[in-house]
Formats: C-alpha cells, structure tokens, sequence
C-alpha cells in the first residue's frame, strides 16, 4: 500500500471546503489557521484491532455553504468493543475490585479484553484466590476474546526463595526491606517497603535481560 503526503494546509490551498482522509482507523480532524476543521479521517467503521482508540465510527460532514466552516459529527458504527485494562496492584483488596470490575462489563459476547496486570500479591487479602477468579471469569462470562497477562505480579515480596536466587548486593537490600516489612506487616511503612522490594526484583529482572 502506497501513501501520499497531503499538505495540513490543503483546504486553503486548493480552495476546498472540506477534505476528507482515508487509510487511518482513528478518528482524527486538522483545524486550519482560524480554527476551523476543513480536514478529517473518519476512521475505520469498526474497530480492527487494540490500539485503535477512536476508531469504529462514521462521520457526518454538514457544509452550509460555499465556504463555510464545516459542521462534524462523529457516529459510532462499531459492533465490537476492544479494550485494554493495565493495571498495577499496590494496595490489598484491589485484586478483589478488579474482579468485580468485570461483572460490570455490559456487553461481554461483543467485548475483546486483554488485562495486564503487575504488582503484588498479599497473601492476607487471598489475592491469589481473586486472580484465578479474574481468569474464570474471562472465560464463563463468554467474552469474544479475554487474555490476562500476570507475569509481572510478585507472589510475595518476602518470598525467601527468591530472594535467595539474587546476586549478593541484590539479596543484601533484599534482606533489609524485607525486615522492614516483617516490623510493620500491615502499616504504611511496611506496604512501602514491599514495594521497594517488588522495584529491587523488576531492576534485578532488567539489568539480568
């Protein structure tokens, strides 16, 4: 597929009232020097896949006159819904929200979900027991397509074994955010060094790749 480049200034230029743009799936206008929206993609009529934010619409392109400033009304026309949950879990009981956050998912045999999910897993909270809940629910409530990527999410921050697999200088500040959480298991200052300790595994996992 050949492009072309269009001039931004191409209304003006070639006397035209309104261009209309094609081959991008996203709805998307250009306002000239006044303002005014002379040029627009419309985008795709339906959403082809994920990353196309403003796409499975039409637009309605009224003109009143020779000249006048175009009046633009995007339509939606798309049948099915894409969508992409990214979500970092810091807090306890956010997991169990997430899960409730699906059953309000008004059209899922229309509805293609991907979550992405990364953070913390607190064994009080029974999170793990709410991640598999998330995951059943991707599949018993008959979405069109469902994924969940978890393999960001720490089962434990103290988690000793993991520890142990660290270089030296790494299983040192380990240790010590460790300690700290175990002084105050359910404050601040040891959710805090939880996640300290979920950031030390994330650089030990870049510098390693």
């Amino acid at each position: 597929v050949e492009d072309y480049s269009i001039p931004l200034d191409a209304p003006s230029r070639y006397g035209l009232d309104y261009v209309a743009l094609g081959h991008w799936h996203s709805y998307k206008t250009y306002a000239d020097k006044n303002g005014a929206k002379r040029m627009a993609y419309c985008g795709a009529h339906e959403t082809t896949k994920f990353g196309e934010p403003d796409s499975g619409k039409v637009v309605l392109v009224k003109i009143a006159k020779r000249g006048a400033t175009p009046i633009l009304k995007p339509i939606p026309t798309r049948n099915l819904i894409w969508q992409t949950w990214k979500e970092t879990i810091r807090q306890p009981g956010e997991l169990k929200a997430l899960a409730k956050k699906l059953d309000a998912v008004s059209q899922p045999k229309s509805t293609l979900l991907r979550i992405h999910l990364k953070g913390i897993l607190f064994p009080k909270a029974k999170d793990q027991d709410h991640l598999t809940e998330i995951k059943e629910k991707l599949e018993t409530r008959e979405f069109l397509y469902g994924s969940l990527n978890d393999d960001e999410m720490t089962l434990s921050p103290d988690n000793n074994e993991r520890i142990k697999s660290l270089p030296p200088m790494f299983q040192f500040a380990a240790k010590k955010l460790q300690e700290q959480a175990a002084q105050d298991p359910d404050g601040g200052e040891g959710l805090i060094a939880k996640q300290a300790l979920l950031l030390l595994f994330e650089l030990h996992k870049n510098t390693d790749a």
